[in-house]
C-alpha cells in the first residue's frame, strides 16, 4: 500500500464469500475525513443548542411561575391596601362624630372641611367618597399619614373622655330603635303637603311595639302629645344637650325620672302626623337642632 496514492480497504465477509477491496484516493480521503469532521462539529452545535434551549426553556417556566405567584401577590397586596383605605375612612367618620361629641368640633367645622358636604341638606352625607381603586407608593405614604393623623385625633378625644366621664355617658351615641333608616336629617319633600321643608331629625321605620332606648343618660324632661309628633318624650342629658322621641305607641318612663343610655323608655307607634310605624328622633344642643347621626357611633 502505497499511502501517499492511495489507501486499499480490504472486505473479508465472515461467510467465506469473495473478498472485496475499495481503493480510496489521498483527495477522497481528506474530503471523507473533512466530511467527517464537519458532521461532528455540526452534531456537537446542535446538541449544545439543544441543551442550551432545553435549560432556556425550563427558566422561563421558572420565570412565568414566578411572574404567576407575583401578580396574585400584588394582586392581594392590592386588594388589602383597598380595605385599609375603607377601615381609614370609617376611622374618619367615627372621630369625626367623636370630635363632634366631645364638643372639640361642630358640625359646622366638619363641613367647613368637607366633612357633611354642602348646600341646604348638607348633613344627609357624610361619609367620604371611596377611595381610587390606583395603585402607587404615594397611596402608602397617605395612608400612613391619615393613619397617624387619627390615632393622635383619638389620643386627644381619649384623654378629653377620660377626664369627662359623665358627660361621655349623658352624650347621645347610640340608635334609638333598630329598624329601616327611612328619611334623613335635612331638606325633603313633605309627605302631607309635597313641599319642600325641613326635617330637623332622622326617621327609623319599624314595627309597631318596638322598643325604643334613650340614647344617653339623662332625665325625662316630658312625655306629651302634639298633633305633629303625636306621643313625644323629651329626655335633657346636661351640657345643653337634649334628644326627642316622637310617634310614641306608649311610654314606659315618667317625667322626671333618671335614665341610662339603653334603657326602653317607649314603644315604637305611628300617633300624630305619621304615614307609617316609625320613629322620629332629634338631637338638641343648647336649642338648636343638630344632625342626629352625628351622634350615633353603632354601624
Amino acid at each position: 500500500m502505497n499511502i501517499n496514492k492511495h489507501l486499499s480497504i480490504f472486505i473479508v465477509p465472515h461467510h467465506g464469500g469473495k473478498q472485496k477491496t475499495i481503493f480510496l484516493s489521498k483527495k477522497k480521503i481528506k474530503t471523507i475525513l473533512g466530511i467527517s469532521i464537519t458532521a461532528v462539529l455540526a452534531l456537537a452545535f446542535i446538541l449544545m443548542d439543544y441543551f442550551s434551549l432545553d435549560v432556556t426553556r425550563k427558566k422561563y417556566k421558572t420565570l412565568v411561575g414566578e411572574n404567576a405567584q407575583m401578580l396574585t401577590r400584588v394582586s392581594d397586596y392590592k386588594s388589602h391596601i383597598e380595605k385599609q383605605d375603607l377601615t381609614i375612612i370609617r376611622m374618619q367618620e367615627y372621630v369625626r362624630k367623636l370630635n363632634v361629641m366631645a364638643g372639640l368640633k361642630s358640625p359646622d367645622d366638619l363641613r367647613a372641611v368637607g366633612g357633611v358636604g354642602s348646600g341646604p341638606d348638607s348633613g344627609q352625607s357624610i361619609v367620604p367618597a371611596v377611595p381610587s381603586k390606583s395603585f402607587d407608593i404615594n397611596r402608602l405614604e397617605n395612608l400612613e399619614q391619615t393613619a397617624n393623623l387619627v390615632e393622635q385625633n383619638l389620643s386627644s378625644i381619649l384623654a378629653h373622655y377620660q377626664s369627662e366621664s359623665q358627660k361621655l355617658a349623658s352624650t347621645p351615641s347610640i340608635w334609638p330603635t333598630r329598624g329601616y333608616w327611612s328619611e334623613r336629617y335635612g331638606m325633603r319633600d313633605d309627605p302631607f303637603t309635597g313641599k319642600r321643608a325641613m326635617h330637623w331629625g332622622i326617621d327609623v321605620a319599624t314595627n309597631v311595639g318596638n322598643p325604643i332606648w334613650a340614647s344617653a343618660a339623662g332625665r325625662v324632661i316630658s312625655c306629651s302629645y302634639g298633633k305633629t309628633g303625636g306621643n313625644t318624650i323629651m329626655i335633657n342629658h346636661g351640657g345643653g344637650i337634649t334628644t326627642v322621641y316622637c310617634h310614641l305607641s306608649e311610654y314606659k318612663v315618667k317625667p322626671g325620672q333618671k335614665i341610662n343610655r339603653g334603657d326602653i323608655i317607649g314603644l315604637v307607634g305611628r300617633t300624630g302626623k305619621a304615614t307609617g310605624p316609625h320613629l322620629h328622633y332629634e338631637v338638641h344642643v343648647n336649642g338648636v337642632r343638630k344632625n342626629p347621626i352625628l351622634y350615633i357611633l353603632e354601624e
